[in-house]
């Protein structure tokens, strides 16, 4: 095998691990989630992190809550036009809890710690995401961020 084929089979093998470590594959820690629920709450979940992964403002956008567009007062445009300029790395779930708020159901939390990069610099942080079901579909919040 060539170097240059060499090259772009690692290129391949690091983006798909990568990837892969983006994806919630097990959803132990969705337990909180009612069983009939929780595979499709793992599988929108899975794609709005990609999207963030990938900066798809556009696809993020029609994942978002309309819950959470209302309080927010946000508009598609100023939403594509404000976004941060942080790139995803990763987001590892740690803990899927029931909202406490008053009058919810099927409105959970998805907490867990953030990679990012922000210019130079790789951090991360403690975010948590709004998960609600709306019309039998899950939509979500932005990232929140974890004060302590």
């Amino acid at each position: 095998m060539n170097r240059k084929r060499l090259f772009y089979c690692l290129v391949a093998l690091f983006c798909w691990a990568l990837l892969a470590s983006a994806q919630v594959t097990d959803s132990k820690k969705f337990h909180a989630v009612p069983k009939p629920l929780r595979d499709r709450l793992v599988a929108r979940f899975n794609l709005y992190v990609e999207y963030e992964r990938t900066r798809q403002g556009e696809k993020l956008w029609d994942l978002l809550s309309q819950g959470f567009i209302a309080a927010q007062r946000l508009t598609r445009d100023h939403y594509l036009q404000y976004r941060p300029n942080d790139v995803s790395l990763e987001f590892k779930p740690r803990t899927v809890i029931k909202s406490h708020m008053p009058g919810t159901v099927n409105v959970f939390e998805i907490h867990g710690v953030a990679k990012f990069q922000r210019g130079n610099q790789v951090l991360k942080a403690n975010r948590f995401l709004e998960a609600r079901l709306e019309n039998d579909e899950w939509y979500f919040s932005d990232w929140l961020t974890i004060v302590e």
